[in-house]
């Protein structure tokens, strides 16, 4: 099974709720040994960067491909033409 990025931000969100690594991994239907590669992984970008700022990354990175600034603008007002 290939992990993508939105499997990355569910075993983030599972483990950030309580969720321990065997019940992320039964979950999703990958190893354990899986799981903890990827929370390692979380783990050092956090330490390099804001943690917010790697779950922000994390969650735009999970997202369907819509038009940023279109969302932007929706929910901000932002990315639009300038008045």
């Amino acid at each position: 099974m290939k992990i993508t990025s939105a499997d990355v931000a569910k075993m983030a969100i599972m483990r950030a709720v309580g969720y321990r690594n065997s019940e992320i991994a039964q979950h999703l239907g990958i190893s354990e040994s899986t799981v903890a590669y990827y929370m390692r992984k979380l783990r050092q970008r956090a330490s390099k960067v804001n943690p917010e700022i790697a779950f922000a990354e994390l969650m735009l990175a999970s997202m369907p491909t819509y038009p940023l600034p279109g969302i932007l603008k929706k929910l901000f007002g932002l990315g639009g033409k300038q008045r």
